[in-house]
This record gives C-alpha cells, structure tokens and sequence, in this order.
C-alpha cells in the first residue's frame, strides 16, 4: 500500500515521484484519522495551538487555495464550504471544529477530486516540463 510508484505522463522522472509522494503522504494522513472519534479530533493538549481536526482541515484548505493558485483557475464553490474554517482567523488561530473523521475525509476527498477537476496534475507535467 505505502509505495511511491511515479506518476505516469511526467517526462521528468522527479517531478512524477515528487506528485506521487504527495497522493502518498495524503492517503496516509486520511488512513491516520479514519477511526478517530470527534472528541480526539477536536481534543486541544494544554499549551496546544491546533487540534487533529484543525490540522487537517488546513491540509486540505491550503491544499485547495494552492490548486487554484498554481492552475489560475477560481476555487471551485463546491469545495468552498469544505476548506472554509481550515485558515487562520485575524489572531493566528485555526477555529475549533466539531465534525467526525467521516466528514473530514469527505472534504479532503472534494479537494482531491477538485485538484483532477482543475487539472493540477497535467498544469505541473506541462510546467515541469517546459522547465526541462
């Protein structure tokens, strides 16, 4: 389960195993939380910043705000509702949360279907590329 075979289409053979790494990296993530109840989502340590829950609802609003950056294209509104609260508020913080592992993976999995909606894989080939 946990290899890193490139992904296909990328003549540069680093910038293929660099993508896969990341598809990699976020399955294991999702695998991570799965079963993790909304109390140990949502549980922040004393002296703690971010709760598991607020974690990876950045991962996936960064992950969403980064598409839509580097393939130019507007943040699709149907992932909008997913990534919103997944960045930091006016004083640095990330909002509590209160949603189970379920729902958490639903809105990493719109992120990661919106990212082949928008085509990031084929923007980062043809850029990837040209740059060779």
């Amino acid at each position: 389960r946990y290899g890193f075979p490139p992904l296909p289409d990328f003549q540069n053979a680093e910038a293929a195993l660099l993508a896969a790494t990341v598809d990699e990296m976020t399955e294991r993530v999702f695998d991570l939380i799965a079963d993790l109840s909304p109390e140990a989502l949502d549980y922040l340590p004393e002296g703690g910043n971010n709760t598991i829950g607020m974690l990876v609802l950045h991962m996936v609003a960064a992950e969403a705000f980064w598409i839509a950056r580097v393939s130019q294209t507007p943040l699709p509104d149907a992932i909008k509702p997913h990534v919103v609260g997944g960045m930091q508020d006016a004083s640095g913080q990330m909002p509590r949360l209160q949603k189970t592992a379920a729902e958490l993976l639903t809105a990493a999995r719109a992120v990661r279907l919106a990212s082949r909606v928008c085509n990031i894989h084929s923007f980062l080939r043809s850029t990837v590329n040209s740059m060779s």
